[in-house]
């Protein structure tokens, strides 16, 4: 699927509110979150969301968010809700009142309290786990069919790092296996500006309108970019999440928890616990050799999708969604984390070329090269990597 293979190549994204100035009587409503540890670490990746304007966003490594309220807000109470997998659900109340400024001070996370397994009455004694994913799909096709009009701002970004320097030691045929998937793709020129230039970042945001299930996108810019970059890379960059469902990724067919992969990977039903007054079932389902895992969180009754958790080890797909007013849970944000690469410290080139040395499924050619990388770059520590989050606020 186009969209699971961008996604793959080239990650992206944090969700970046939408500045709008003091004359239009919007307010910017900031803070920062912590996990409840002795070391008081920042939270990232935590959802922060208005639900009376369906405005949103995400922390940052920092724990540090920032969300303007949009116009028309002056005066009315909002309500904030900070959320983030595996821990309380917190709200705040807010009056933007006259101020364009709202400072939500250090918030604290608390632990979720996870509860036993609901009990569930199955036909031909499906699992759990089964019972739910069939109802989850069940209500997704009737929901898409419910609700085939809606708009939204996608903000998203990509940001890679020490790219170049990795493409030094890549074998030839790698490289230009690379390289020719990004072209068919329609991101070559991003991915040969990343490879062979500099590292690429930049934070776009484009309206979406759909209308009987079809999609116009427009007004796609360019917000924010550490460089200043060449009009095709410019180009293809604006363009990287035009075809981003994020509904769909949710409830596919080809996702991990869709019907086309049903048998393979068996969910198993571990726990529940209450969010905004709604129970929620939590999926949970890891490899034999418990490297990769998943875990889907199941509203009751609505048998909408809330939070998705995937990953392998420390690289991690994060995606949370809202639910409409209606019943219908759609995304709101999605972070993708997939640093392929450990860091390769500096201090510790001797040990990295040993292991090189020994490696049995290297060719000498390729051992030469490695080694007089690594050599030539033994006084800086390399972390390379691609980062990617999106947002969406549906209006």
């Amino acid at each position: 699927m186009k969209t699971r293979l961008i996604l793959t190549v080239l990650s992206l994204c944090a969700a970046l509110a939408l500045c709008t100035n003091a004359s239009a009587q919007t307010c910017r409503i900031h803070g920062r979150i912590f996990f409840p540890d002795s070391l008081k670490s920042p939270a990232n990746n935590v959802t922060v969301y208005i639900p009376e304007n369906g405005k949103g966003t995400i922390t940052d490594d920092d724990g540090n968010f920032r969300l303007d309220t949009g116009t028309g807000s002056k005066g009315k109470k909002l309500t904030v809700e900070i959320s983030h997998i595996g821990y309380e659900s917190i709200v705040r109340q807010v009056n933007p009142g006259t101020t364009t400024d709202i400072d939500l001070g250090e918030v604290v996370l608390q632990e979720q309290l996870i509860m036993l397994p609901s009990a569930y009455i199955t036909p031909n004694h499906k699992s759990a786990a089964n019972y739910i994913l069939g109802e989850v799909r069940k209500r997704a096709v009737e929901n898409r069919k419910k609700h085939p009009d809606y708009d939204a701002t996608i903000s998203y970004s990509a940001q890679t790092h020490h790219i170049p320097l990795v493409s030094q030691v890549l074998p030839g045929i790698a490289e230009g296996a690379v390289k020719t998937a990004a072209s068919m793709l329609g991101i070559g020129n991003c991915i040969r500006y990343a490879m062979d230039t500099d590292d690429l970042s930049g934070d776009v945001t484009f309206e979406r309108s759909v209308r009987g299930g079809s999609t116009r996108d427009y007004n796609a810019r360019i917000i924010r970019s550490s460089t200043k970059l060449p009009a095709k890379v410019e180009k293809e960059l604006k363009s990287v999440f035009k075809n981003i469902d994020l509904f769909n990724f949710l409830y596919s067919d080809d996702c991990i928890w869709g019907i086309n992969y049903n048998y393979r990977y068996k969910f198993v039903h571990t726990g529940t616990y209450m969010w905004n007054g709604k129970l929620v079932d939590i999926l949970q389902w890891k490899g034999k050799r418990g490297f990769l895992w998943a875990s889907v969180h199941v509203v009751q009754d609505d048998w909408g999708i809330l939070k998705v958790e995937a990953g392998y080890q420390d690289k991690k797909v994060l995606c949370e969604a809202r639910d409409r007013g209606d019943g219908v849970y759609m995304p709101v944000s999605l972070v993708i984390t997939p640093n392929f690469f450990p860091v390769i410290e500096g201090s510790k080139t001797a040990r990295h070329i040993e292991m090189i040395k020994s490696e049995k499924r290297l060719g000498d050619k390729t051992k030469k090269k490695i080694i007089t990388f690594l050599e030539e770059n033994s006084n800086i520590d390399i972390h390379p990597y691609i980062i990617g989050r999106v947002s969406v606020q549906y209006h």
